[in-house]
C-alpha cells in the first residue's frame, strides 16, 4: 500500500486516485506497488526516505538481500522486481566518514562451519551492539554472512564476545577497525588448524598479534631490559 505524500496524511491512506482505481473499478495494485525503505529513528519510530534515497520505484519488490557489495563500510541493497526485466542494486554513499568494524565466524567441531545462530556482542561507546549470525531472512533471500558493526567517530570497539551454537562464550580483544575481523570458534585448540584456510587464518592471528599492546610489570621489565620509561 503507498502511502500519501502528504505529511499531514501519515497515517498509511492511499490516494485518492488509488482508492478511485481499487473500489470504483476494481483495479489490483499485485506486481506495480511501489518500494520503500525506512530509517530506525532509534525512539520506536520509522521514517519514510524512499524518495531521497531513490529506491521509491514501481518495480514491486519481491525479495530484498542487505550487504555490503562494494565493501566500504555501509549495506547496500539488492531487489528483484516482480515485473521487470532486471533487478535493482542501490548503493549506500551516506556515512562513509564513520568507522566500522566486520565481523566474519567460522564454526568448529559441533557447532557448524557457518556458525548459525552465533550472537556477537560489541562493546563501543555508544553502548552494547548486538548481532545474530541468521542463515536467511525475508522472502527468497539472504543477507550478507558477514556481520557489520557501525562505530561511529570511536577509535576502537573495547571488545567483542561471541555466544555459539554450543553455549560457549568467548573473548576477542583484538577488532581491526576498518577490515574484517575473523573470529573463529575454539581458535589455537582445534577450530584453527582444523580449517581449508588456514594460510589466511595465520595472517590474520599474526596482524593481531603484533598489535597487541602487553603490560609488563616494571621489575620484570628491567630485567629482560625492555625498552620503555624507567623510574
Amino acid at each position: 500500500m503507498t502511502q500519501a505524500n502528504d505529511a499531514r496524511q501519515s497515517r498509511g491512506a492511499l490516494r485518492a486516485d488509488q482508492s478511485q482505481l481499487i473500489f470504483e473499478q476494481g483495479f489490483s495494485f499485485s506486481g506495480y506497488e511501489r518500494d520503500a525503505v525506512y530509517l530506525n529513528l532509534c525512539n520506536s519510530k520509522f521514517l519514510d526516505i524512499s524518495g531521497v534515497t531513490g529506491l521509491d520505484s514501481i518495480t514491486d519488490g519481491r525479495g530484498a538481500v542487505f550487504a555490503d557489495f562494494d565493501n566500504d563500510g555501509d549495506l547496500d541493497i539488492f531487489l528483484t522486481t516482480l515485473q521487470g526485466q532486471a533487478h535493482l542494486l542501490f548503493r549506500n554513499n551516506v556515512g562513509q566518514a564513520n568507522r566500522w568494524l566486520r565481523v566474519l565466524l567460522e564454526g568448529g567441531p559441533g557447532v557448524g562451519r557457518d556458525a548459525y545462530s552465533a550472537v556477537v556482542r560489541m562493546k563501543t561507546s555508544a553502548g552494547i551492539l548486538s548481532k545474530i549470525k541468521s542463515g536467511g531472512s525475508g522472502f527468497i533471500s539472504q543477507h550478507d554472512p558477514r556481520l557489520l558493526f557501525g562505530l561511529g567517530h570511536d577509535d576502537r570497539a573495547e571488545w567483542i564476545e561471541v555466544t555459539w551454537p554450543d553455549g560457549k562464550v568467548e573473548r576477542f580483544e583484538l577488532p581491526n577497525l576498518n577490515a574484517l575481523n575473523f573470529l573463529l570458534h575454539g581458535a589455537l585448540d582445534g577450530g584453527g588448524t582444523l580449517s581449508l584456510k588456514t594460510d589466511a587464518q595465520g595472517k590474520v592471528y599474526s596482524t593481531g598479534l603484533l598489535r597487541m599492546v602487553l603490560e609488563v610489570p616494571d621489575a620484570q621489565a628491567r630485567s629482560l631490559n625492555l625498552p620503555g620509561e624507567q623510574p
